[in-house]
């Protein structure tokens, strides 16, 4: 077999899972091979791709930096396990020619039960009465204040699949939904969800979920000027990106 004859290989550079045979199976049966490794720095991968000659990489956590672009000769596709791709170096990998995809709907359903759940349970304070209960304490009164959500605002930052999604879960609790998204056109807003500017969903919203890709523009969007905008007592829910929030402000 020669060089051009041999099957593409298809690095996955990290995994949770308990196996790869999904991969191996939807890979294979197309004439791609699959090696696999558990890179956690750019040295790494590209010690990894180079030895197994990999032109692919099928990527969870590991980062592919502009260094990873650079040492990897004939990389072609770089894939990412979800849907944020911020752990790619995208600048890099378009100037490189390089194609970098994503699973758009991954998990839309689970991150969107999940954000609902955390905004239910820190608006009825139960977080508070988890830890005095195991510290063997009893006194409702220390989980106030604990408002009607029929008279209480959700704000959603982020329209997407999965932020209309929270819209659906969690807009029959609440007395008001809002919801701010620049790059969601009006025949694609969701029923029910009052659209206002960013700034006007801090400033507005006892319930803020955030469901924001990271990027320049989002980093730190949570910061102390927005926290000093919104109302005392309000609630923040990240399931996306921690660097969404400076956690020192």
């Amino acid at each position: 077999m020669s060089p051009s004859d041999a099957p593409v290989r298809v690095l996955v550079t990290d995994w949770e899972f308990d196996d790869l045979g999904v991969e191996i199976e939807t890979l294979e049966v197309h004439g791609l091979e699959v090696v696999h490794a558990q890179c956690r720095t750019p040295s790494e991968v590209i010690e990894a791709a180079n030895a197994h000659g990999a032109r692919a990489l099928l990527v969870q956590y590991a980062p592919i930096d502009a260094s990873v672009i650079k040492g990897i000769p004939g990389l072609g596709v770089v894939a990412r396990y979800g849907v944020g791709v911020d752990n790619v170096d995208l600048d890099a990998a378009r100037e490189a020619g390089i194609w970098v995809c994503n699973v758009a709907d991954y998990g839309d359903e689970e991150v969107a039960t999940h954000a609902s759940a955390l905004a239910l349970a820190a608006a009825r304070g139960l977080h508070r009465a988890d830890r005095d209960v195991r510290a063997g304490v009893w006194d409702y009164k220390r989980a106030r204040p604990v408002h009607r959500l029929s008279e209480r605002t959700l704000g959603i930052l982020g329209l997407g699949r999965i932020g209309r999604r929270v819209a659906t879960l969690l807009g029959p609790y609440f007395g008001t939904v809002i919801g701010a998204d620049p790059f969601l056109p009006e025949d694609a807003w969701p029923s029910g969800v009052t659209r206002v500017s960013v700034d006007e969903v801090f400033a507005a919203a006892d319930v803020l979920t955030l469901h924001l890709p990271l990027s320049a523009d989002t980093h730190h969007i949570v910061n102390a000027t927005t926290l000093a905008t919104m109302r005392e007592g309000s609630i923040i829910v990240n399931t996306s990106r921690g660097g969404l929030i400076d956690a020192a402000a």
